[in-house]
């Protein structure tokens, strides 16, 4: 096992409506992919369905390390987040 890291961090935003995904080279500070779509109160599914499209775009070998951010807010639990 290679003890390189890829410098690509995946971001996932699932919301009440869209899922929203991104791909971002951190040594050049570069966005090589992104999309948001509907996911139809599907998001699990939705979400699976983007990361295959990453996987596609991108290749495999290119995603082997990448670290994956995801963030699911509530807005009942966060609305101090919500007022700023």
């Amino acid at each position: 096992m290679s003890s390189n890291k890829s410098p690509l961090f995946i971001g996932f935003d699932v919301g009440s409506t869209t899922v929203k995904a991104i791909v971002v080279d951190i040594d050049n500070d570069k966005i090589l992919w992104s999309d948001y779509q509907r996911h139809d109160t599907k998001q699990p599914e939705k979400s699976f369905e983007l990361l295959k499209a990453i996987e596609s775009s991108l290749g495999k070998n290119t995603l082997v390390g990448a670290r994956v951010f995801h963030n699911r807010l509530r807005r009942r639990k966060h609305r101090a987040f919500y007022r700023r």
